[in-house]
């Protein structure tokens, strides 16, 4: 498992998404379960891809696209 704290995570995302992919998702700006990122947030959701992107035909595979994402 792996735990990244950013600005936003877009957990529908095909490199994010996979069976039991995600894990008690937080969005400690907002202090709830939804992460989703803001308008003028885009580093969270390519820095998850690169660590975990799932072997899906679609986009990349990142370094360990096997582990979940908390």
């Amino acid at each position: 498992m792996l735990a990244v704290i950013d600005d936003g995570f877009d957990l529908t995302h095909p490199d994010l998404r996979g069976p039991s992919k995600i894990t008690a998702p937080k969005d400690f700006a907002d202090g709830d379960a939804d992460p989703i990122p803001g308008p003028d947030d885009f580093h969270g959701t390519p820095v998850a891809g690169v660590a975990i992107g799932e072997e899906n035909g679609e986009g990349h595979v990142g370094v360990a696209p096997g582990w979940r994402f908390m």
